[in-house]
């Protein structure tokens, strides 16, 4: 994060998840240590080479891992882009609309804009957006204006509860 002060960002990714058994596939009697194999994408094969479960038989792809990324408090930066490449949610902060972003490069903050354009510079899924300035009553104006440039875009307003859905 760029700021006046020392401020943080977070970004959190799941490990990359095993493969998943398809129970009702599986031959009976196989020790754990073969199911771990299996979860692992490697065929069951057999001390003279003989293969005994192809792995592609008896599993499924892995579920998605989730990624979340917590930026606030940072003027825009454009090389946050690379850190925060695909996540499935950004939250970045959108203190003022782009007509002041004189004043949010001064005060080390971002438009509703720019947290836009990053957002869709680190293709990620979804942004959200807060750390409003108390100027804006109305918050339409920043997810209007943040919507020009990338989508996908929600207000992070009092109470809202966001999924990343497996």
């Amino acid at each position: 994060m760029r700021h006046r002060i020392p401020c943080c960002g977070y970004l959190f990714r799941e490990k990359p998840k095993r493969r998943r058994l398809l129970a009702e596939r599986l031959p009976h009697g196989l020790t754990p240590t073969q199911l771990t194999a299996l979860t692992s994408g490697e065929d069951v094969v057999a001390d003279n080479g003989e293969l005994l479960v192809r792995n592609a038989d008896v599993t499924a792809a892995p579920k998605r891992s989730r990624s979340y990324a917590y930026c606030s408090d940072t003027m825009y930066t454009e090389s946050l882009a690379d850190l925060v490449h695909g996540v499935d949610l950004l939250y970045h902060e959108a203190t003022f609309l782009d007509d002041m972003r004189e004043r949010a490069a001064t005060t080390h903050h971002s438009t509703a804009r720019q947290a836009g354009l990053l957002a869709r510079r680190a293709e990620v899924h979804r942004l959200l957006i807060g750390h409003f300035s108390s100027r804006y009553r109305d918050l339409q104006p920043l997810l209007t204006e943040a919507k020009t440039m990338f989508e996908w875009t929600e207000l992070a307003v009092e109470g809202l509860t966001v999924s990343l859905a497996e």
